[in-house]
């Protein structure tokens, strides 16, 4: 999405975890929202998540 601020984007979007081994069991079923952006001109990366278990 462009901002109309130079080279910036921004990324929004959801994520979800699984996995089979016992030790990372609690980390199953989370869900996640995600959002950040990225400025490639002065390399930089700001973002923010809100988990949900």
């Amino acid at each position: 999405m462009r901002t109309g601020n130079g080279h910036k984007v921004r990324y929004r979007g959801t994520a979800r975890y699984h996995c089979d081994d016992p030790k990372l069991a609690p980390f199953n079923h989370m869900i996640a929202a995600i959002e950040s952006e990225a400025d490639p001109a002065t390399m930089t990366l700001k973002g923010i998540s809100c988990e949900w278990n």
